[in-house]
């Protein structure tokens, strides 16, 4: 079964494999994790789920040491320990602690970070950002025909309601 996992602040969203850890979810989808993770249980992987908690593993004995019981009722996690284990939906937000944001950097220091990224790292990025465009594209072309089905069944079904009234 697959898990559809969404990332916040970004908004990426995806299907992965049950088993998996939020790293190696927000790994495989393009998504950085700040910090260094390298999935040892470093503690600066955090993470806040926002919902879907009842689908991850049990806290490990790292998470309970670094968090202590309050935080995990809070649904804090480390991304490295927290493994996907059931089906459905979780809203994960990156790095609940962090302050810098991309709305605080301005347009000339966003394009010179990407200009000192090596190339294959900017093509990978705009591959990613394409595909969050098709994506949005395609549920925008999905959601139209449907609201305009939606409309036309409406009136439909009322005029049909309000014929039936009129013959009686």
């Amino acid at each position: 079964m697959s898990i559809e996992i969404t990332f916040q602040p970004s908004g990426i969203v995806g299907l992965v494999a049950e088993g998996i850890s939020i790293a190696d979810a927000a790994h495989r989808m393009g998504v950085t994790i700040p910090g260094g993770c390298k999935g040892e249980g470093c503690t600066t992987c955090q993470v806040l789920i926002v919902t879907g908690g009842e689908l991850l593993s049990s806290a490990t004995a790292t998470e309970i040491e670094f968090f202590g019981s309050e935080a995990l009722v809070r649904y804090q996690r480390l991304a490295c320990q927290a493994r996907l284990e059931r089906s459905g939906q979780i809203v994960v937000h990156i790095n609940p602690e962090a302050k810098e944001s991309t709305e605080s950097r301005d347009a000339g220091d966003m394009r010179k970070e990407f200009g000192d990224l090596p190339l294959d790292q900017k093509i990978k990025t705009l591959v990613q950002l394409e595909a969050l465009t098709m994506y949005e594209a395609l549920n925008a072309v999905i959601d139209k025909p449907l609201a305009m089905g939606e409309k036309v069944f409406d009136k439909v079904f009322k005029t049909g309601k309000t014929g039936s009234k009129q013959k009686r």
